[in-house]
């Protein structure tokens, strides 16, 4: 092999290790471990801190009148809601890992904005409508087309879907439980008002209580237990887990976020945020055994084509 072939070879190989790397790191604005999103409503921001030390990131994306559902997507994708003035901006905003935000889907149809989101594992997006007296769910496909998925009696509070793509729903004393073709049935009571569901890695399902601050857990057969009840107390909304199972809960009053360890210690984990109404987590995934095995093979040709002892072999074994 000739210096020329050489040179162009180690180029080669120095390039694979670098996509390699790039593979594996994470994608832009999120933190070491990750990022917890924040719909604030009162100022029509999304607000981002680092999962792994609570540093405050600052606005992810700002001028989002009625912001108040997110949910994420398979990709990372983040989709919020919009529900200012004029009616004609009443839909969902989708915003890229890298913060590049665009229209989604309109429910103007619907007459009413959305106000808290949900996805399913095939990245259907799901939508709460309200028009004060009774509430829609609508499906948006991917493409975002959306149809009615269901409609609930009541006004509906929050959205959360289950791994087998059934759709969960609340309102002031029920879980309702819908299947991915729309057939609801009674889960479970629950004793007020509740603003956020969210599920861990067992299944459980997780109610927050707007009035007290309680957070009941539902095993996959709705008997329910106290779990936890949130130092901030009155005003706990929205609920997220991260994969260690812990659970971050949102309230809504006096702007702060808490996490609380699966054994139930709770801790403050960010405060000072304005009203706001939705939380989610969005993790950097760990790299997989394919990936690291394909980077070490990457750097170990570059070293072996960058050594003397290298160089040495590759042109005793040249017919160059």
């Amino acid at each position: 092999m000739n210096a020329k072939h050489r040179k162009a070879t180690l180029q080669h190989a120095c390039a694979a290790t670098l996509a390699f790397a790039a593979i594996l790191s994470a994608p832009v604005g999120l933190g070491q471990t990750g990022s917890v999103y924040v719909a604030e409503y009162s100022s029509g921001t999304i607000e981002r801190f680092d999962l792994s030390t609570a540093t405050d990131l600052g606005a992810f994306a700002t001028g989002l009148q009625g912001a108040q559902g997110l949910t994420l997507d398979r990709a990372g994708n983040l989709y919020a809601t919009v529900g200012g003035a004029p009616s004609a901006s009443w839909g969902i905003e989708r915003f890229t890992p890298d913060g590049v935000g665009s229209f989604f889907a309109s429910t103007l149809p619907w007459h009413v904005p959305p106000y808290q989101l949900a996805v399913d594992s095939a990245d259907n997006v799901y939508a709460a409508v309200n028009d004060g007296a009774e509430g829609d769910i609508v499906r948006f496909t991917p493409g975002g087309v959306g149809s009615l998925f269901a409609t609930w009696p009541a006004a509906p509070n929050a959205l959360v879907c289950d791994s087998a793509g059934n759709v969960y729903v609340s309102e002031f004393h029920e879980i309702e439980k819908f299947t991915p073709d729309g057939v609801g049935s009674f889960f479970a009571s629950i004793p007020d008002n509740t603003d956020g569901l969210a599920f861990d890695s067992a299944g459980n399902l997780f109610a927050s209580n707007w009035t007290d601050g309680t957070i009941t857990k539902f095993t996959p057969g709705g008997v329910g237990s106290l779990f936890a009840t949130t130092t901030s107390g009155r005003g706990t909304g929205a609920l997220a887990f991260d994969s260690a199972n812990n659970l971050y809960a949102l309230n809504s009053l006096d702007g702060t976020i808490e996490k609380i360890t699966p054994d139930g210690v709770d801790s403050v984990f960010a405060d000072g945020l304005g009203t706001a109404y939705s939380l989610v987590i969005q993790e950097v995934p760990e790299p997989s055994t394919l990936a690291l095995f394909s980077l070490g093979l990457a750097a170990l040709l570059a070293f072996q084509l960058a050594t003397p002892s290298g160089r040495k072999q590759t042109a005793l074994n040249s017919t160059d």
